[in-house]
């Protein structure tokens, strides 16, 4: 699939962008850094709109291809941009804040993922901005209908 699709609403569009973000893998750089930002925000929106419109193939495509592993990555690898590392925590955040149905929210956290993101060690001296954004991202995990 060479082409974008033309419903962003898709199956079709997901796997376009999955595609797209695995070929970056986490090799981001000043010239794709933007593409993987927004291919970020419009892989949270199509699975919340899939989650509203149950659209249960949307999620089980992202769960496949271990789409989560590669979010977390991005925050992980100390060479990701700081602009990339705050949208995952952002993304993440309104996951948690918009998903509906719980399996999902089970899928995610009984993850791995999830807890290295928690766990690891980030200098967050330097980073006050990302810092911030997961002080917010850690609140609504902790009061979220599924702790």
């Amino acid at each position: 699939m060479a082409f974008r699709p033309r419903n962003k609403f898709s199956l079709e569009y997901l796997v376009w962008l999955e595609r797209k973000l695995s070929k970056v893998g986490l090799q981001i750089t000043s010239r794709n850094r933007k593409f993987v930002v927004t291919s970020l925000k419009e892989v949270t929106e199509l699975l919340i709109w899939g989650d509203q419109n149950k659209k249960p193939h949307i999620f089980d495509f992202f769960l496949e291809q271990d789409m989560m592993n590669l979010f977390v990555g991005h925050v992980l690898n100390k060479t990701t941009p700081l602009q990339v590392k705050i949208q995952v925590v952002q993304s993440l955040s309104i996951l948690f804040q918009n998903l509906k149905d719980e399996r999902y929210l089970y899928s995610i956290l009984s993850g791995r993922s999830i807890n290295r993101l928690i766990e690891a060690p980030f200098d967050y001296a330097s980073d006050i901005e990302l810092l911030a954004t997961f002080v917010s991202f850690l609140k609504v995990r902790s009061i979220g209908k599924y702790v």
